[in-house]
């Protein structure tokens, strides 16, 4: 018995042929590879744009911490435990000035001559050996009796005035008392020991219209650093 020979389907033949399924997982792992290798790219791009942006520059090194002022009780001026200031007595004009301010003089060491309009001539001398802090007049300037013409210092040793002692502190303040004192302008280096040496009785008005009672501190040593006219503080010890 013959059988009819076999007809191919028409279907069959004109179907697409799918993928085998090792070669479908191969194609999505390189396409998960190449979003990963843009996703690197695209980071790195961000982060050396950054830095150019901001020219390369490292952060700013952070700011010292200054140390902590010394607590006080009351403040004051440096001043020489010397001190004098030279005037002249007649007026007229300055005819000469000899020395320079910031040197030595020696005591009656003549520092200006004032020539009056009478013709009486003013020379004025140092009242003792020290520094000729400050010379204001100048070779032809015309000064008034009574004028100042510089001031002269001992910078040998130092003293501290105060300015804001009120009228509740000075009753806890006595002569020989001991104080720790600290200068604003030289740091946390310059710590100073002293004693009191004198106690004003009586108020004294300052420029702004409070009232305070000055006391002299004597410090206990000299340094080349100090100068006159810088602000202190003061601790008192309580003994």
């Amino acid at each position: 018995m013959k059988h009819p020979p076999d007809v191919a389907d028409p279907l069959a033949s004109t179907a697409p042929t799918l993928p085998s399924p090792p070669l479908a997982a191969s194609r999505r792992s390189l396409w998960h590879r190449s979003r990963l290798w843009i996703a690197i790219v695209a980071a790195l791009a961000l982060v050396i744009g950054g830095w150019s942006a901001y020219g390369g520059a490292t952060a700013p090194p952070p700011t010292p911490v200054r140390p902590t002022a010394m607590p006080y009780d009351a403040r004051g001026k440096v001043v020489p435990a010397k001190f004098a200031r030279l005037v002249t007595l007649t007026g007229g004009t300055v005819r000469s000035a000899r020395v320079a301010a910031g040197a030595s003089v020696n005591d009656r060491e003549e520092i200006a001559r004032v020539e009056s309009a009478g013709g009486t001539v003013d020379v004025v001398v140092a009242p003792f050996a020290g520094t000729l802090l400050s010379l204001t007049a100048r070779i032809g300037d015309g000064l008034l009796p009574g004028s100042e013409i510089g001031q002269v210092g001992d910078l040998s040793s130092y003293e501290i005035e105060t300015t804001d002692i009120d009228e509740y502190q000075i009753a806890s303040v006595r002569v020989g008392q001991a104080a720790e004192i600290s200068i604003d302008a030289l740091g946390e280096r310059s710590r100073f020991g002293g004693r009191v040496t004198s106690v004003t009785m009586t108020p004294r008005l300052s420029a702004t219209g409070d009232t305070h009672y000055p006391i002299t501190i004597t410090l206990d040593r000299a340094d080349v650093e100090l100068r006159p006219g810088m602000t202190a503080r003061l601790r008192f010890r309580r003994e």
